[in-house]
């Protein structure tokens, strides 16, 4: 996998986590059409389902922890006066950090769950990947839009 499917990897995970909810949709291993597809078999599933189940709760801190610093360093911006530069930098670092920390355990799981999968199956969701990617074209700044429905499609 390049650096470059990597990062659409992970955005394309990273965006079905970032919401409060996650459907039973958004779980492409459980889905029988994507299962069958790729040939999933059951164990496989649960094991994709561990995975996810076991990661969820530590997502879910680090998306909490997340919306509390950009909240913190929004209101900070929102300030009449000026804050003092250092103060600004220090509320950065800190809402970097939160999202930096929000991606490596997502992409560790992501990581985790790729390793369930056989190189066949890795090539089919790669390629049906692609084939969503061109079907679908760019999206807003040129970035390729995303199929919500597989996360771990990259």
């Amino acid at each position: 996998m390049t650096p470059r499917h990597l990062v659409t990897f992970v955005c394309a995970a990273l965006l079905s986590v970032m919401t409060s909810s996650v459907s039973a949709q958004s779980k492409w291993w459980n889905a029988e059409g994507p299962r069958r597809e790729l040939g999933l078999s059951v164990e496989q599933s649960q094991q994709l389902e561990r995975i996810y189940q076991s990661t969820l709760p530590k997502l879910r801190t680090a998306k909490t922890e997340l919306d509390r610093q950009e909240t913190h360093f929004s209101e900070l911006m929102k300030r009449d006066s000026p804050s003092p530069e250092g103060e600004v930098m220090a509320t950065i670092e800190r809402l970097e950090g939160a999202r930096s920390d929000l991606r490596k355990l997502r992409t560790l799981m992501l990581y985790q769950m790729r390793r369930v999968l056989t190189p066949q199956q890795r090539a089919k969701l790669e390629a049906e990947h692609e084939r969503n990617e061109r079907d679908h074209g760019a999206d807003r700044g040129g970035h390729p839009q995303l199929d919500h429905r597989r996360p771990g499609s990259r």
